[in-house]
């Protein structure tokens, strides 16, 4: 019988070749779909070091603090991240914070969520606080926390280029305490119920800043809603309570509540937006607020609103000049709790607040 050599060399020529190409094919799709590495160098608990979050996370025990020491924290038990309140109560924090919270980062790598708190018995004794969370997915439900009828506090975080939102609250109470969302496609999300509690933050060159839907109520207070495409909008009987918070140069409006519920605007600051306010409810109260395209809707003038220039500093920042018509013309009643302005300031300066988020101090520019 005779047999071909050569073409058997060549078959298993061609077979190794294909196995050598696969594999390169194979390499160089899970090298670019595995996402950015971990580079940090664990998480503390007491004395004992652990490689990922989750792991540490899992070996706490109730009102632990976790410290996360400075890197980058990626992949595989890195994400998802969970814990049963009714099991205990943790704080998960930078390893030296409130310094470096933008050197200890949670990176999603574009595919899911970073904290997934889904009826999970968290309160305000669970804190989350000093870190950057980014690149959270862009699927729906995807975001840098989902937050399900829980009511943890979330302080000094950081959340970027998260593709479907940064923050996502389902019921719940949570408190957003000085926190900065920066370029996501939607900075907070209220939905059904949520009573979430905004103070002190950042909220800018987001595509949407503040959605809130399905009887959703947040207070947002001695904040800044500023360079977003939308700012704050209210629908599907979704309200808000706005409280010295400035919201200004947003592309398309300012404020948008078209739904009946009782909404309020104290000491606030509106202004520079494509369209200030758009609403279609007689249910909003508006109080010692500085308010843009006053003519286009129906408001008196007896509770102390004006529809002056505010007189920004400008070059990016949205402090008052002397000479502003915002300086001690708010309601002192109104602020509940809040010491500083947004920069860090005595939050009265001159016995008599003033409008917006931030305070003019005396002698200062």
């Amino acid at each position: 019988m005779y047999i071909n050599t050569n073409k058997i060399t060549k078959n298993i020529n061609f077979i190794i070749i294909t196995i050598i190409i696969s594999a390169l094919i194979l390499s160089a799709c899970s090298d670019s779909s595995t996402g950015p590495e971990s580079n940090n160098n664990g998480v503390l608990i007491d004395t004992v070091y652990y490689d990922t979050i989750q792991e540490a996370i899992e070996n706490a025990e109730n009102g632990d603090t976790l410290y996360l020491t400075e890197g980058v924290y990626a992949g595989d038990n890195n994400k998802y991240l969970s814990w049963d309140g009714n099991d205990k109560h943790l704080v998960i924090t930078s390893f030296n914070y409130p310094e470096l919270t933008e050197e200890t980062i949670i990176d999603c790598g574009g595919n899911g969520t970073a904290f997934e708190l889904d009826y999970t018995h968290q309160n305000h004794s669970d804190v989350i606080r000093g870190i950057t969370i980014r690149n959270a997915g862009g699927d729906v439900w995807d975001c840098g926390m989902y937050l399900v009828d829980v009511s943890p506090r979330v302080a000094n975080v950081y959340f970027e280029n998260c593709g479907w939102s940064a923050l996502y609250c389902d019921d719940g109470n949570p408190i957003i305490d000085s926190c900065r969302f920066f370029f996501n496609k939607v900075g907070i999300f209220n939905d059904y119920e949520a009573s979430t509690n905004i103070r002190s933050c950042w909220i800018e060159d987001n595509y949407e800043s503040i959605f809130s839907r399905e009887s959703a109520s947040p207070y947002i207070i001695n904040s800044l809603v500023a360079n977003n495409e939308i700012g704050v909008h209210c629908l599907e009987d979704a309200s808000v309570n706005l409280v010295n918070t400035t919201i200004a140069n947003n592309d398309n409006w300012g404020v948008k509540i078209l739904e009946p519920k009782t909404s309020s605007i104290k000491n606030a600051i509106i202004w520079a937006n494509e369209t200030g306010l758009n609403t279609g409810t007689d249910s909003l109260y508006i109080s010692h607020s500085c308010l843009q395209n006053y003519s286009e809707w129906s408001l008196i003038d007896s509770l102390d609103n004006i529809h002056e220039d505010p007189m920004f500093v400008g070059g990016g920042f949205y402090n008052l000049r002397h000479g502003s018509p915002c300086i001690d013309t708010g309601d002192n009643s109104f602020i509940e709790n809040i010491e500083s302005d947004l920069d860090g300031n005595p939050r009265i300066s001159n016995y008599i607040i003033d409008m917006g988020a931030f305070e003019l101090q005396q002698g200062l520019e």
